[in-house]
């Protein structure tokens, strides 16, 4: 029927613009049928997406947040993970940073490669969709989330990850990795490590300080 063709017609042309503004986005950009209601009510909003969905030009990401598909010569994929992740630091002002076990493979202090992507957030735990693949936002109030993405924060979720046990092992290992001044940057912020960690890298401090003083033999 004219109202069926209509009603077509008008969907084709909301999901072109809806791709449009999707290519004109980061990679990994997130998309919510709220933020599209300036092109149409909101049934047909949701169904354009679902719509693009099935078609294989967005990704479903988790609950009503869909991602533009990336085109390549090797064919489509969805969004690299870090792309991702910080599309939702924008959209939701998280905190997410690596878990320790990605950090302790990162800087040599473990062989294990974690089999599931996994990221400590300040917000809630749960999984988002990439495609065929699935990376886990575990909510975290650990302290070292406060020490952020950068080279020390990750340091200190290494040596957590590798726990009590061989923990002057895992400072050396750690002092030949880092650069000198990173070494020192993670040093210094001993007293915000849990209380095993701070007094292991205090006895380690003062050891290594004895053995390289001009008296040492």
């Amino acid at each position: 029927s004219d109202h069926a063709h209509r009603d077509a017609a008008e969907m084709n042309e909301m999901a072109t613009w809806m791709l449009a503004i999707l290519d004109e986005a980061p990679e990994g950009e997130l998309l919510s049928a709220e933020d599209l209601l300036h092109l149409g009510p909101r049934a047909a909003v949701s169904r354009s997406l679902s719509s693009l969905c099935k078609r294989g030009e967005l990704c479903r990401i988790y609950r009503g947040l869909y991602a533009r598909r990336i085109t390549t010569r090797f064919g489509s994929r969805g969004p690299s993970i870090y792309y991702l992740i910080d599309a939702v630091v924008r959209r939701t002002g998280e905190l997410i940073v690596s878990d320790g076990g990605k950090c302790a493979n990162r800087l040599h202090l473990s062989l294990h490669v974690p089999m599931q992507e996994i990221f400590l957030t300040s917000g809630s735990t749960r999984v988002l969709t990439i495609g065929r693949g699935q990376l886990q936002l575990r909510h975290s109030r650990c302290w070292s989330l406060s020490l952020g993405v950068g080279i020390v924060g990750e340091a200190a979720r290494a040596v957590q990850w590798c726990g009590q046990a061989d923990l002057p092992e895992t400072l050396r290992r750690l002092q030949r990795t880092l650069t000198p001044v990173d070494w020192r940057a993670f040093c210094a912020c001993k007293a915000q490590f849990p209380e095993w960690m701070a007094t292991g890298v205090a006895q380690y401090l003062a050891i290594d300080s004895c053995s390289n003083s001009p008296g040492a033999v």
